[in-house]
């Protein structure tokens, strides 16, 4: 590295530079708009149709699925789907961000331009605080600086950075590095000012969101690795943050927050054993994501034995990686705080499916320890203590794959974000727009969570055309589907590979809540009836009996054919129709 660069990194100045460079990557996520959860956010706050009961942000903006009498509204209009868990509940604390979405809402409540331009001074708050972080622990270096950029620039935080909805990993990100901070300054310094300070940071965090709890494991590796005082003294010092951690959790349970009956979120402290298991595969995918630049964002529409093999491929880059940075750790306490802290801080959010937005808080620790790689292999213009070939071409390439080709992949996802809102737009362009819908069920004969709830919500809250009473979906878009007619009020349902087949249709049903044959489920529309079931428990033939006539004209029926959803003409009884296989990612 020119001497340059390198006096450029080691400036005091880099956070803030690191900070500026990320803005000017991410500047077109000013024209991203709106994306996903974000027409959820907006029918809470303009308190349209069935979010009118949701009728306080603060609590009840981060709520998908409330764990009260509010939950059968949701069903009742079919924004949880007839195949729901009896019990699911999907509902996060987060007042702190809701309030910045409050905010939005009151000053500029339909300017999404301005909505991300709140989200991007947040992140780069954050980047500023992590070179703070970063220059307090590594000293006014150049490995401090290379850190900060690897962070501001790595392409697994553009969704953090460019989705409104997820805003709230970027305040409990900020929150949670003031503690950090604070935390090192009580343990240095011994006064106990700095231990308000990072307690009452601490607890803003997990009031902004559960990134926070990843920050509690630096403080964690702190005091493991860093802190010069006997072991009693460095395990008590733990001792209020534990205490605040469990009253946190304690007003979280009474409030009636967390997460049951999804396969996709746990909840750890509920659920200790599924988590446990669901923690052996999660780990190794997000660590190996987090150094590889591999997308796991492809988890969710992976099958089980795909998954399989990826857990497979990520341990053995884990163990080639641990092989890797070995040396490293065990030579310099810093090294040993920043990997224990990154391990321990993919604990928390493996609660949730792999997906890159998660590695945030991981992030910290991994790029501070390339960073220290680069400068022990020679690459930051000092001697090099590691000598090895492999391991500089590595330390390389690795820098590579998290500079130039990361902030290639920043740019491109930023700019991705909107084809991936066409998956949750495509209903509600393609769903009829006469006004006769709005008296009207709109039933999708196949559909899926996102494509067809999201047309409920985005008619609620942006298109400007009827939205329809209520909407139903009864047959996977995962498999081939049969229908059948057998009755005035009566269609039966073939899927060839079943519903709920593929991870990413488990948002609403856990895989070990099997159905049996016979069962029935009733909605506001219909009784779905169970008449066969695959070996795991899945359905395969599901028959719908209607309270109305299928006929009747207070229904509207759509299927999705080719990407693109089309009125759907009832067949004859006793004849049937025939609809493909149609992957939510490839919709118009």
């Amino acid at each position: 590295m020119a001497p340059m660069s390198k006096a450029l990194l080691a400036r005091a100045a880099a956070p803030w530079l690191a900070a500026a460079a990320m803005l000017v990557v991410c500047l077109p996520a000013l024209r991203v708009g709106w994306v996903a959860d974000d027409y959820f956010h907006r029918a809470i706050l303009h308190g349209k149709g069935a979010f009118a009961a949701m009728d306080d942000p603060l609590r009840d903006l981060f709520v998908f699925v409330p764990d009260d009498a509010r939950a059968d509204i949701l069903r009742d209009v079919g924004v949880v789907p007839w195949w729901g868990h009896p019990d699911l509940s999907l509902g996060f604390l987060r007042p702190v961000t809701a309030a910045t979405h409050l905010l939005d809402h009151r000053l500029w409540p339909d300017q999404a331009a301005l909505h991300h331009a709140q989200s991007l001074l947040w992140f780069a708050a954050a980047v500023v605080l992590v070179g703070f972080t970063y220059r307090r622990i590594q000293g006014p270096t150049a490995i401090a600086g290379l850190a900060v950029l690897l962070f501001a620039l790595e392409d697994a935080h553009a969704m953090p950075i460019g989705w409104i909805a997820n805003r709230n990993a970027t305040v409990a990100l900020v929150f949670g590095l003031l503690a950090l901070c604070a935390h090192v300054e009580w343990r240095r310094r011994g006064q106990p000012v700095w231990l308000g300070a990072a307690l009452a940071s601490f607890a803003i965090g997990l009031l902004a969101g559960e990134v926070a709890v990843g920050l509690l494991a630096y403080l964690i590796s702190w005091q493991l690795t860093m802190d010069e005082s006997g072991w009693p003294e460095r395990l008590a010092a733990l001792i209020p943050y534990a205490a605040l951690l469990a009253g946190w959790r304690f007003v979280y349970n009474a409030l009636g927050y967390g997460c049951r009956g999804s396969d996709l979120y746990l909840d750890p402290a509920a659920e200790p054993l599924a988590f446990a298991g669901a923690l052996v595969e999660r780990l190794p995918v997000m660590l190996g994501g987090l150094w590889t630049q591999v997308s796991i964002d492809l988890w969710a529409v992976l099958d089980r034995s795909e998954q399989v093999v990826l857990v497979a491929v990520s341990v053995v880059l884990c163990a080639a990686l641990t092989f890797l940075l070995a040396g490293l750790v065990r030579s310099t306490k810093e090294a040993r705080f920043w990997a224990l802290g990154s391990v321990l801080s993919l604990v928390p959010v493996a609660a949730a499916f792999p997906m890159n937005r998660l590695l945030l808080a991981p992030g910290i620790g991994a790029f501070a320890l390339l960073s220290m790689l680069a400068a022990e292999t020679g690459l930051l213009g000092v001697p090099p203590r590691d000598r090895r070939p492999w391991v500089r071409r590595t330390a390389k390439a690795l820098l590579v794959l998290h500079l130039p080709v990361a902030a290639l992949l920043l740019l491109g996802s930023i700019l991705f974000l909107p084809v991936f809102n066409s998956m949750f737009t495509a209903g509600a362009r393609w769903a009829p727009r006469d006004p006769e819908l709005a008296s009207q069920n709109l039933i999708f004969v196949n559909g899926h969570d996102f494509p067809s709830v999201y047309t409920y919500l985005i008619r609620l809250t942006d298109d400007g055309a009827p939205v329809p009473q209520r909407i139903a979906i009864l047959g996977p878009m995962s498999s081939d589907v049969t229908v059948t007619r057998e009755g005035e009020r009566t269609l039966v349902l073939d899927a060839d590979d079943g519903w709920l087949r593929m991870p990413i249709d488990r948002l609403m049903r856990r895989a070990d809540a099997c159905f049996v044959r016979g069962q029935r489920i009733r909605t506001a529309l219909f009784e779905a009836e169970i008449r066969r079931v695959s070996e795991d428990g899945r359905p395969l033939t599901v028959a719908f009996r209607f309270r109305q006539p299928l006929s009747s004209s207070s229904h509207r029926w759509v299927a999705w054919r080719d990407g693109r959803l089309e009125g759907f003409p009832l067949p004859a009884i006793g004849e049937t129709s025939r609809l493909p296989i149609v992957p939510p990612i490839l919709l118009e």
